[in-house]
């Protein structure tokens, strides 16, 4: 499972939770309502038996633990939506951060280290993997070049052209495929 998945995993679970935690929430307050309603209409009744009773001078009002349960949950889902709601931005910044990364990261690879300009085809040096184009690997390869100009790497040559012993391998079109897929998901 790739990083993007499991990510996009978590964040789908944190919103289950959270939608869960509101019809809780939601549920108990109905259930709240309910129950005040009821004791509202009991509440008249006992006015009459009241009156038969001597007053007191405390007046204790019924409580009931279902509203102090609803405050709880109330505060509980506040949390947890807020939670929820950071957990997702930094989740999100960290996806748009290592895809840019490795943006940047496939950039730099298909930038020849001689010339510095981007090339379609690049080629790479084996041992150090630096790449280069086309142009400056046949101009360092007519010139005997002994080292890498980018890392003083040791380049071998094995063959009259040198060439083939040289090059490692081209970049492969799969990797600009999966970056152009990732992007597409994410934006």
């Amino acid at each position: 499972m790739s990083l993007l998945e499991t990510i996009d995993r978590a964040i789908r679970e944190l919103q289950q939770e959270v939608n869960d935690s509101l019809d809780r929430d939601h549920a108990i307050t109905a259930r709240l309502s309910s129950t005040e309603s009821s004791s509202k209409s009991t509440g008249s009744r006992s006015k009459k038996s009241r009156s038969k009773k001597p007053r007191s001078k405390f007046c204790l009002q019924p409580y009931p633990a279902e509203v102090a349960t609803v405050a709880m949950v109330k505060d509980a889902t506040n949390k947890l939506v807020g939670g929820a709601e950071r957990q997702r931005l930094i989740l999100e910044s960290l996806v748009g951060s290592t895809l840019e990364q490795l943006r940047s990261d496939v950039n730099r690879a298909s930038a020849c280290g001689d010339c510095q300009k981007p090339t379609l085809k690049p080629l790479f040096f084996k041992g150090c993997l630096h790449s280069f184009c086309e142009d400056c690997v046949q101009k360092l390869q007519e010139a005997r070049a002994k080292v890498c100009p980018v890392c003083r790497h040791p380049l071998e040559y094995r063959d009259q052209s040198g060439y083939r012993s040289m090059v490692c391998a081209q970049r492969f079109p799969a990797a600009e495929e999966a970056l152009f897929n990732i992007s597409a998901v994410l934006n």
